[in-house]
């Protein structure tokens, strides 16, 4: 059903038409949604107070908005990447999987406003944050996938049920990881330490190439 965006061929039938359409607007919202929420993630690199010119002044002063954007915008990039390959599978788009759709960039549109409080507050208090936001579009993402295996006439007919369930485990991973980090935390362990983010990411990013190979 994907096709050339806002195509304007007479020769289709409406229902196909209109379905199209929706499934081609969708695209363009998410993709303008992620584009935005990117751009507004600089909007806190600001020059701090008294600043006198300077690279090691400024980033030493401004060193949490800077934490702030570079974490905002890997976790955009990465979750626009997955959303490109979500949808490159899909040839359709029904009303559930639109608002699950709408959901997932509710959330995207609330990484600028994490950046900020990191650089307001730091990264030990907001890292939780955006590990719960991870988590969050994570979920998404893996239920906007089950709900298409559940419709079959949305996937792109040469998936096969292996791919297919191989593919919503890679989704899972994400939130996964990171939800164990937010239980460490909630329980009182140094979760967000750098070894452990790391050793998550490295899992997650392993795990992922294991089953793209499946």
């Amino acid at each position: 059903m994907a096709g050339e965006p806002e195509s304007l061929s007479t020769d289709e039938p409406l229902d196909r038409r209109v379905e199209r359409h929706g499934y081609d607007r969708l695209l363009m919202l998410s993709d303008g949604v992620f584009a935005i929420a990117i751009t507004l993630l600089a909007l806190e690199l600001r020059p701090p107070a008294g600043w006198r010119g300077g690279f090691a002044e400024l980033f030493a002063k401004a060193s949490n908005a800077w934490a702030g954007y570079l974490i905002g915008f890997m976790i955009v990039s990465a979750f626009w990447a997955v959303h490109r390959r979500v949808f490159a599978r899909l040839v359709r788009a029904d009303g559930g999987a639109i608002a699950l759709s709408l959901v997932l960039l509710c959330l995207v549109a609330a990484s600028p406003a994490v950046a900020r409080l990191m650089a307001e507050h730091g990264p030990r208090q907001t890292l939780p944050i955006y590990a719960a936001l991870i988590v969050a579009m994570g979920i998404v993402h893996t239920l906007l996938w089950l709900y298409a295996m559940a419709r079959p006439a949305m996937l792109h007919p040469d998936l096969t049920r292996r791919q297919s369930i191989a593919f919503a485990l890679e989704l899972a991973l994400p939130a996964a990881g990171f939800g164990l980090l937010l239980i460490g935390w909630s329980e009182g362990a140094n979760a967000f330490s750098p070894a452990a983010l790391l050793t998550v990411v490295a899992i997650v990013a392993a795990g992922r190439r294991l089953l793209r190979r499946t």
